[in-house]
């Protein structure tokens, strides 16, 4: 069985659903196939204007993914804040994230919005688990629990095999620049 098959049965059970882009006649270059919470999460109803906000604009990052429009994009060990797809620590790991920027508004600050994952393949993405950044602002460690949740939640859905690893950011996807 390869990953591709199992990941077909997960998205016929449920338990992995294709993140469609927000306009439907764009192009689909690369595809990112999100767990249930993601999911639920991407596509509303959301609890309030500021949470409806925050999640549209990591919704829109991941249209740009998914359209193949170019990405800004880190590998360790660039610290660069300007990604909006980032290869987290310890790299090996595989683990990467769809960041948003911080935003002032009328005075106010407010963190970005992550979504975390896991590469199947190369344009292939495979979103397990979203959160707001000031919940990962305490130590470092909040970070490495994300990263270890993640890796169980890949060993669960597909346990027979690695996920895409290289060493540099072309192994993971097209059509990006550097930060």
């Amino acid at each position: 069985m390869s990953i591709g098959v199992l990941g077909s049965a997960w998205k016929a059970d449920g338990t992995l659903s294709c993140v469609q882009h927000e306009i439907e006649s764009e192009s689909r270059v690369r595809r990112v196939l999100a767990c249930k919470e993601i999911q639920g999460r991407l596509s509303g109803p959301w609890g309030s204007g500021t949470e409806d906000e925050r999640l549209q604009q990591i919704k829109a990052v991941i249209d740009l993914f998914i359209a193949g429009q170019v990405m800004a994009v880190r590998i360790p060990p660039s610290t660069s804040a300007k990604a909006q797809l980032a290869c987290l620590n310890p790299w090996r790991d595989c683990v990467w994230e769809f960041r948003t920027r911080p935003v002032k508004k009328k005075g106010a600050f407010r963190y970005g919005v992550r979504v975390f994952g896991m590469f199947a393949s190369k344009d292939l993405f495979v979103a397990m688990r979203v959160a707001y950044k000031e919940d990962l602002l305490l130590t470092e460690r909040e970070y490495r629990r994300e990263v270890e949740r993640c890796k169980r939640i890949w060993r669960m859905l597909f346990p027979s095999f690695n996920p895409r690893f290289g060493d540099s950011a072309d192994d993971y996807l097209s059509n990006f620049f550097p930060v």
